[in-house]
């Protein structure tokens, strides 16, 4: 019993060793187990200890609640916002959904698909859950095209089977960042000439998005855009 009583005083926290101590220092001999100079060790490093865990966690939830907050204000708001952009002609740019990776292959070639990265099983669960959200939400989508790489083009089926259209224009420029200019200009051409009463939707590559809306999309976020006089702004975002 003496054996675990001093190993409990070793691990407690600084305030359980001193009214350990107090009350039971007599009857235990605790002196004996460790000397004075210990149990002050112990006490600093508790007290020591205890402070940081309670900056760590004031920490994680002054980041937290801001993240929470983010994201209730972007299904509050933002979302909203977008879904009625959508009912009215608006155009959705969307990252094709999750793959099994990041970057294909140096010597991959397009229209062989063994050869890019494709979607993982979450990315086709995922391209399904874009087209149900689209139908729940009433959206009608008038054209659907997409880029000459194997995911962008399986979850355009997957969403929207049917009305999908293969569009080099968009095409990822991540392997030849000189092209940057090239193709943002293309994509800003095709949202400036729609003016269908339908949706739009263009499913493309993070890259692309980002050098057009300065939005870091994830895989299948859409980020809605709508042409406003001479203008095309971003009005929401959706996550999928």
């Amino acid at each position: 019993l003496d054996f675990l009583i001093c190993l409990f005083v070793l691990f407690a926290g600084s305030r359980i060793v001193v009214v350990i101590r107090v009350t039971v220092d007599n009857r235990y001999k605790l002196n004996k187990c460790f000397p004075r100079e210990v149990f002050m060790r112990v006490n600093l490093f508790a007290d020591s200890f205890i402070r940081k865990v309670l900056i760590l966690l004031l920490i994680l939830f002054v980041f937290g609640a801001g993240y929470l907050n983010s994201i209730l204000y972007n299904r509050v708001v933002i979302e909203p916002l977008a879904w009625q952009a959508l009912e009215q002609g608006g155009v959705a740019l969307i990252v094709h959904a999750h793959a099994e990776g990041v970057d294909d292959p140096y010597k991959f070639r397009l229209g062989d698909c063994s050869t890019q990265i494709n979607l993982s099983e979450t990315g086709r669960n995922q391209a399904k859950r874009i087209g149900n959200r689209f139908r729940e939400h009433g959206i009608e989508v008038g054209i659907v095209l997409h880029s000459r790489w194997c995911r962008t083009k399986e979850t355009a089926s997957l969403a929207f089977p049917g009305i999908t259209y293969i569009v080099s224009s968009i095409d990822s420029f991540r392997m030849r960042p000189e092209h940057q200019q090239f193709y943002t200009k293309k994509l800003k051409d095709i949202i400036s000439k729609w003016n269908g009463s339908d949706a739009l939707v263009l499913m493309t590559h993070p890259e692309n998005i980002f050098a057009l809306t300065g939005v870091n999309a994830p895989s299948g976020e859409a980020v809605v855009m709508q042409s406003l006089e001479s203008n095309i702004e971003v009005v929401g975002r959706i996550a999928f």
